[in-house]
């Protein structure tokens, strides 16, 4: 019976292995950040995970490195948990950091896989814009101050994406103003995204019907001002 010292696999070298990896997490669907997760947990489990320590670390860096994942900013659901708390986008443990077989069985999940930021490359941004309602007190809040905030904690948790490969960003909303142009203190918020420093493809796009939203989303130039 073959063992896992006479795996053809483990025998190649790191970096031959590591596009072999690549290769067999290469899928179009997009896996969310947050939870609760809509699509469940299951997109975390992999029978790659599965063989041994070695290759679970491998492969997590490999999954992802290479899987498309969804980041969502939508204040008025106040039970979406917020990636930008997770322990391993405020901090990376440095114990962990070389990957090696005594850092003990890593944890898959995003709120706890310690190198999320180190080893993300593809992101999209959905962000859900506050109602745009005049005499809205709440709403008036959420622009000016919860919004910017939940940006830029965004932004810094992600090492103002200067690892990521590539940057959707889609602005939409549940109820909206479309014929009302974003400015003031409303377009001082979205331009936290202009931190963004990201050395690979970026993407700015919002819903078709926004109309005059959508024309000073696009005055502000993003995808030119995030790239590095």
């Amino acid at each position: 019976m073959s063992t896992l010292e006479d795996s053809r696999l483990l025998a190649l070298p790191y970096e031959l292995r590591h596009r072999i990896l690549c290769w067999a997490f290469s899928d179009r669907n997009t896996i969310e950040l947050q939870y609760p997760l809509w699509g469940g947990e299951e997109a975390f489990a992999p029978s790659l995970f599965q063989v041994c320590r070695s290759l679970r670390t491998e492969s997590l860096r490999a999954f992802y490195e290479t899987r498309t994942f969804l980041w969502i900013i939508d204040l008025s659901v106040q039970h979406r948990s917020d990636p930008a708390d997770y322990p391993a986008l405020r901090a990376e443990k440095e114990e962990l950091d070389d990957g090696g077989d005594d850092a003990g069985l890593l944890p898959a999940l995003p709120w706890e896989y310690p190198h999320l930021r180190r080893d993300l490359r593809h992101l999209n941004l959905t962000i859900y814009l506050p109602p745009n309602l005049i005499a809205d007190i709440v709403s008036g809040q959420l622009w000016f101050h919860q919004f910017p905030t939940a940006l830029r904690r965004m932004v810094q948790a992600l090492d103002y994406g200067r690892r990521l490969e590539e940057l959707h960003v889609l602005f939409t909303a549940k109820r909206f103003n479309t014929r009302i142009p974003l400015e003031g203190e409303q377009i001082k918020a979205i331009e936290e995204l202009a931190n963004f420093r990201v050395r690979g493809r970026v993407r700015v796009q919002s819903r078709w019907d926004f109309k005059e939203a959508a024309r000073s989303i696009n005055g502000l130039d993003l995808p030119r001002r995030m790239k590095a």
